[in-house]
Parts: structure tokens; C-alpha cells; sequence
């Protein structure tokens, strides 16, 4: 029912900055000013404009708003319960949408859909909106709106929550103008299409770069029995332990595609390490398929199944997520997928182990290696929480850390007989840890013995005002040491910018070396989600998350007791300064019940994940003879289908 006219009305900004992240300080600017703007306006303390903040994990504390606004996050709106409600639903759509006839307007490469290989995405994507379109209705609910002011730089945000406000405020706009954002989106296609590139030879390209690599490595026609595809640091270590434990066992030849930069070792007889570029690196970066994005608008507007939901909510923020990917990642996915394809076509591995089945890049290459028949194993790499990322299976096999990712993915359709819980493999490198290992790391690093030292665990989703703020918290207590650690694959400046401000009196940065290094280095522990929490447990160093305000509640590291979560940076300086007050007291020993929900959460942690995973890998090599011929047959009977084949739903939920 549309909001009736007069004072009782008031404004209300409605500001994402979660959705396009990049755009977030220019779209925090404009809102501040909208908000101081409005507030001035407003002379009844009771009808202050609403300010309804949409933001994204890895953010610090906001600074403050307008004394004249009533500010309110969509964190603070939705209830665990509400949340978990959202996440099903998205799960189910995330399915539909990619599953069904709609998703035939994703392309395809190789006969991969693009539009599986982006499901984790589309399923961020979704999440996101229902949050923010969740709370959104609360406020709609709780009273009337005069003037409603949208601020986002995604397009089909911007349209969907105009859809949603229709008709119950008296005015609605949104800023960057939804059309604008959309010309330039469209501009940006047509510019790709005035010299329309050739699809052959993008394709050849990619093709080329790959197979340069192989023959760099001495690789090209290696026939090695295991392949494994590695693409950041962590799993780089984590697959030198598997590495060893397959050697072990007498399997091999074994080449690893290794895309992290990280400088790991791989002492192994057998063991080849191939240094790759970044995923979609390789080739030429053309626009092939951002030139298609206003032919492709066109038949997304006119396909059957989504003429009847024309303009609605749903079908807008499919457009834009669409457009999205048309734009801006279809391209470097197909270089990558047309690279991993002669990747597996001149080495023809025997099986396939990834450490991420669900993004783009892990993925990529299961659905490849299942089109030729090629059985595939994934080897849980981070901590599992119970949200839709972490719900589903691509590759046949599953060597899960824990029972609690299992337990999650059976419940979601997964046939049990496809996981088995193995144990970290990284974690067997902490089995043999000692007191004397903190005196030789810290040795190593350089660093004073007797001085309490934090380790700073920065990880790449955290913004310049998180780590800024979290730094000069960390300075706030006297005594103390800060060991900076940015994330791996972090190549910002930012950290060398704070090193110049702060000095390195008491403050080190650590791009370098393996993170067990540093976790047996410090004292304690400080991060949000990362899964060095696991690795300082394991050690028994405290560990505290300092989250302030995700939109994903605690970290399941919280829930299972493993770190403390602060909420502020009083809160952080309070907590550290405990700390660093009682590091000469005695420990207690957990208690039975916290002993057991560490079992739960991180595994059998005896040392041996490596053999457990190098015995699933030999049965998937026994197997694979019967795997390839149930394979081809489903490929010819799905070859030269519209849709192609669609052995990758089962592969995802059988």
C-alpha cells in the first residue's frame, strides 16, 4: 500500500556497499553527505532520517554518522534463525537457476556451463540481496517512508530494491542512477564488439600458453599418474605432505599446476612442481564474450521462462548478475577453462586432486577431467561453515578435514559413500610440536625471545580501515610486539605504507615464509576468519577473532570454542592486554566437553591426513577404469545437446 503524504513520513538511505566492494569508499562518501543533507532537514528528533547499512565482512568499525540519522546495519535486523532461512533458500534457487531452463543462458567452453562454474558466486550474490532485502522489508514494516534514496553501484541491486520500496514510499531514487550504470555496462560491451574478436583464435591462444608452460617444465606428453592443481600457499602446503604420503606409497609420476607463487618445496622422488600463472592469465585478454552482453541481455528478456517475471525483483537481479559476468569475468574463465583442457589433454593424468571443487578455478578443472573420464578428488582446504558455499560436492571423492563438513553436505543431498574424513594434511606438520619450537621460530624470524608478541593475520577481504584499525589497537598496549601478516596472495602496498608510519620498533612485516612459522613464533593470535585460528589450537596458542559486524555471525572456529570473538577495538585491547598479563600464569587443561568439540570440528589430528588422503587416492585409481567407462557413455549420450551434458548436476548433488 503506497505511504500516505505528511510529516509523519520520513527518509530513508538505503546504502549496499557490500555487493561491489571496489566502489565502497565513493559510495560511503555520497551516503555520508546524503545523510548529513537530510538530517539537517529534519527538526523532529523523532523522525530522523534512517540510515540501513549493507556491509561487507573484513570492514573496521564505521566512523560515525551524523548525530541527526538513526543508523542501523542489516547485520543487526536478521536473526540467526532468519539466516538460516535465507541461506536454504538460496541454495535451492542458486540450483534452480543454473539447473533449469534459465540456465541456458549461460554459455559454455568445452562443453562446461559458465554458469556452474560460477554457483558459488551466484549463491554470494543471492545471499547478499536477501539480506539486505530482509531487513529492508523490516524497516518498510515498521513505519512510513516519505523518500527512499538507494545507494549502490550494482545494477541489479539498484533495481530490485527499487521494485521492493515501490509503492510503499512517496518517492524513490537511486544513486549511481540505475540506468547510468547500466549504459555503461552496455558501453563497455559494444566497445568490445566494434572489433568483434575471434573466437578461435582467444581459444588457440590459451591452448598455446599452456602448452608453452608444460614444455618449459619438460612436461609436455608426461603421463603422470596424479595431477594435483594448487592455487594459493596454504594448499601448496598442504599438498607437499600429500605429495610425500603418495610417494610413499609407491604412486606416481605426480605433477602439481602450481598458480600460487608461493616458494614451497616438494622434496618427493617423482614429484614435479609446474609453476603456472594465475588462473585465466594465460592467453590473449580479449572481450569475446563482453561483446556478447547486449545480444545476450536481449535473450534473457525474452527467454519463456522469464517473460512472465518480467521487471520483477527476481528477474532484475538475474539480469544483473548476468551482465556482471558477461563483463567482467566470462572472459578470463574460458581463458582459463580452454588452459586447463590442454593441460589435461597433453598430460593425461590418471586422477585429479583440487583443493577448492566449488570456485571457478578448482572447479573448472573437475568438470574438464570428468568429460575425459578422469576421476577427481577434493581435499577440504579452509574451515567449513555451515552456509550454501560449503553444501555442495563437484568432485567424485571428498577428503573432508572433519565430520562436521560431512554431516553438512549429507544433509544437503551428498551421498555419504562420496566423503571421507581424512584430517587436515597440514595439520600433520604440528604433530611432532615441542616448547623449544617457539624459541627456534622465533630465532628464525629474528625476533626477541621474551618480548609477547601478536600475530596479525590480515586476510585479503579486509579493507585498509580493518587493518589500519586493528594495528593501532594492537600499539594501544604497552609492551607488545605486532607481527603483520598479510594474506598470501595480497600484493597491496598498504602494509608497507603502515610499516612507515608506525616504524618497525614494534612491528614487523611477514610477506614471506609459511604461516606454521609464525603461529609457533607468537604469543597470540589476532584475525578474523582465517584458518590459522585452527593451526594456533593445535599449537595451544589463544586465538581471538576480531569481527566487527559480518554478515555471517560467528566464525565456526567461535562456535567450537577454538577463539575468542571481540566485537570492538576496546573489546580487542582489553582482551590482548589479559593476555599479555598472564602469559607467565599456568594454563589450565580444557575441559572434556571444549576437548571434544575441538575433535569435532578439526579431525583426527595424529599425524597421519597424509596417508588417510594417499589411500583415497589409490582406491580412485583402482576405480577409475569403471569410472571412465560410465563416464564416456553418459558424454556421448549429453554430447551435441543444447545444454550439453549434464552429468555436472550429478557430479554436484548425486
Amino acid at each position: 500500500m503506497p505511504a500516505r503524504t505528511g510529516d509523519a513520513s520520513r527518509s530513508l538511505l538505503v546504502v549496499d556497499v557490500e555487493s561491489r566492494s571496489g566502489a565502497r569508499r565513493v559510495l560511503e562518501w555520497r551516503a555520508r553527505r546524503m545523510a548529513a543533507r537530510l538530517g539537517a532537514r529534519s527538526h523532529d528528533a523523532d523522525r530522523l532520517p534512517q540510515v540501513l547499512l549493507h556491509l561487507p565482512d573484513g570492514i573496521g568499525p564505521s566512523p560515525a554518522w551524523s548525530r541527526k540519522t538513526q543508523v542501523v546495519r542489516t547485520v543487526d535486523r536478521i536473526s540467526t534463525s532468519r539466516l538460516k532461512g535465507i541461506y536454504e533458500r538460496v541454495f535451492a534457487r542458486s540450483f534452480e537457476i543454473v539447473g533449469g531452463s534459465a540456465g541456458k543462458l549461460f554459455p559454455e567452453v568445452c562443453g562446461v556451463g559458465l554458469g556452474q562454474l560460477n554457483l558459488a558466486m551466484m549463491q554470494e550474490y543471492l545471499t547478499s540481496f536477501s539480506l539486505v532485502s530482509s531487513a529492508l522489508g523490516d524497516v518498510l514494516d515498521a513505519g512510513e517512508v516519505g523518500a527512499c534514496h538507494i545507494v549502490s553501484a550494482d545494477v541489479g541491486f539498484s533495481r530490485a530494491l527499487a521494485r521492493q520500496v515501490s509503492g510503499r514510499a512517496e518517492t524513490t531514487s537511486t544513486w549511481p542512477p540505475w540506468r547510468l550504470l547500466e549504459a555503461a555496462r552496455l558501453g563497455k560491451s559494444d566497445c568490445s564488439a566494434l572489433w568483434p574478436p575471434d573466437p578461435r583464435r582467444a581459444e588457440d591462444a590459451a591452448r598455446d600458453a599452456m602448452a608453452r608452460v608444460l614444455r618449459e617444465h619438460g612436461l609436455e606428453g608426461a603421463r603422470p599418474r596424479v595431477l594435483i592443481v594448487s592455487e594459493s600457499a596454504p594448499m601448496a602446503q598442504m599438498f607437499s605432505v600429500i605429495e610425500d604420503a603418495i610417494s610413499r606409497a609407491g604412486v606416481g609420476p605426480i605433477v602439481r599446476l602450481d598458480s600460487s607463487g608461493a616458494a614451497s618445496r616438494s622434496g618427493s622422488a617423482g614429484v614435479t612442481v609446474c609453476r603456472c600463472a594465475p588462473p585465466g592469465a594465460l592467453g590473449l585478454r580479449t572481450g569475446l564474450f563482453r561483446a556478447q552482453w547486449r545480444d545476450a541481455q536481449r535473450e534473457f528478456r525474452n527467454h519463456p521462462a522469464l517473460a512472465a517475471l518480467e521487471g520483477s525483483e527476481d528477474s532484475v537481479l538475474l539480469e544483473g548478475l548476468l551482465g556482471y559476468l558477461y563483463v567482467s569475468k566470462f572472459d578470463t574463465q574460458a581463458r582459463h577453462v580452454w588452459a586447463s583442457d590442454t593441460a589435461l589433454e597433453l598430460l593425461q593424468p590418471e586422477v585429479v586432486i583440487v583443493g577448492n571443487d566449488r570456485a571457478w578455478a578448482g572447479q573448472a578443472f573437475v568438470h574438464l577431467a570428468r568429460r575425459r573420464g578422469i576421476p577427481s578428488v577434493c581435499v577440504q582446504d579452509g574451515v567449513a561453515g555451515d552456509v550454501p558455499f560449503w553444501w555442495w560436492l563437484t568432485a567424485d571423492r571428498l577428503a573432508a578435514t572433519s565430520a562436521q563438513l560431512v554431516q553438512m553436505l549429507v544433509r544437503h543431498g551428498v551421498g555419504p559413500e562420496r566423503c571421507r574424513v581424512t584430517g587436515q594434511p597440514r595439520y600433520d606438520l604440528l604433530s611432532q610440536s615441542g616448547p623449544q619450537d617457539q624459541r627456534a621460530a622465533r630465532a628464525t624470524l629474528g625476533l626477541d625471545s621474551a618480548t609477547f608478541s601478536v600475530l596479525f593475520a590480515v586476510q585479503a577481504m579486509h579493507g585498509p580501515d580493518y587493518v589500519r584499525s586493528v594495528v593501532s589497537a594492537l600499539f594501544a598496549v604497552p609492551g607488545i610486539h605486532v607481527m603483520l601478516r598479510p594474506h598470501p596472495g595480497d600484493r597491496r602496498n598498504l602494509y608497507e605504507r603502515i610499516m612507515r608510519k608506525h616504524g618497525t620498533g614494534r612491528m614487523t612485516l611477514h610477506r614471506a615464509g609459511d604461516s606454521l612459522t609464525l603461529v609457533r613464533a607468537c604469543d597470540v593470535l589476532v584475525t578474523q576468519h582465517s584458518t590459522v585460528m585452527v593451526e594456533a589450537a593445535l599449537l595451544g596458542k589463544p586465538a581471538i577473532s576480531a569481527d566487527f559486524g559480518g554478515l555471517h555471525g560467528p566464525p565456526p572456529v567461535v562456535e567450537a570454542g577454538i577463539a575468542t570473538v571481540v566485537r570492538g577495538l576496546e573489546e580487542l585491547i582489553r582482551e590482548v592486554q589479559g593476555l599479555a598479563n598472564a602469559a607467565r600464569a599456568p594454563t589450565p587443561p580444557p575441559s572434556r566437553g571444549g576437548h571434544m568439540a575441538r575433535e569435532t570440528f578439526l579431525g583426527p589430528t595424529d599425524g597421519r591426513a597424509g596417508e588417510r588422503v594417499a589411500s583415497l587416492v589409490a582406491e580412485a585409481l583402482q576405480k577409475g577404469a569403471a569410472s571412465n567407462a560410465r563416464d564416456r557413455d553418459a558424454l556421448e549420450w549429453g554430447a551435441g545437446s543444447v545444454g550439453g551434458s549434464t552429468m555436472w548436476r550429478d557430479g554436484l548433488v548425486r
